[in-house]
């Protein structure tokens, strides 16, 4: 679901610059678990590089073999609702990983969070740490994932870890960053200043 949050942001350039760099590599297709089973279906999104010209158009997109990588690169708890699509692109070779932005509904719960979030991260954790990679945006994102991941039964004996700066090199500019930036040169840096910071 596109919700426009700045995550999504990030997470559509990061579709977008391997859509760029990589279609000469890999056939890269924006994926979803279907609703209706394990099977994957293709994500229509206009803020997405179309990528039609870079596709083998027979190619079927549940034809999964190994070599095949699936990369979850926003937050999505319906995984935890679908353990056997995930096992069945494993079983089939496909390796999965998937991007850890936050466990923040872990720490907090409820109290800061809508009901049940923290229930709901839990079990998308438990579902992704049978995964073969987890990928984390901060090294501190990574050290908390490794602390709850040992709270986690049945995690990949395999699972590698690791992470990357978040961000992304916006390719759409606001037209009004000239007046956001006279704005920010205008703040009276010699007083306290409250800078936040929301997606």
């Amino acid at each position: 679901v596109e919700f426009h949050t700045g995550i999504q942001r990030v997470t559509t350039e990061i579709f977008n610059q391997l859509a760029v760099h990589y279609t000469h590599r890999y056939e890269i297709i924006p994926v979803k678990i279907s609703e209706h089973g394990r099977y994957l279906e293709e994500v229509k999104n206009a803020n997405l590089v179309n990528i039609q010209k870079h596709r083998n158009q027979d190619s079927d997109l549940n034809d999964i073999r190994p070599g095949d990588l699936y990369l979850s690169v926003d937050l999505d708890h319906a995984v935890s609702l679908k353990p056997e699509a995930f096992d069945f692109l494993r079983r089939q070779g496909c390796k999965t990983h998937f991007v850890i932005h936050d466990l923040l509904p872990l720490d907090l719960g409820d109290n800061f969070f809508s009901p049940d979030s923290a229930i709901a991260h839990y079990n998308w954790l438990n579902e992704i740490a049978k995964s073969n990679a987890l990928i984390c945006v901060s090294q501190s994102v990574m050290q908390h994932a490794n602390y709850y991941l040992n709270a986690i039964p049945n995690v990949n004996s395999d699972l590698k870890l690791g992470w990357f700066h978040l961000g992304a090199n916006f390719s759409n500019t606001s037209a009004n960053s000239a007046s956001s930036i006279k704005k920010f040169k205008d703040i009276d840096f010699e007083h306290p200043v409250f800078f936040m910071v929301g997606s």
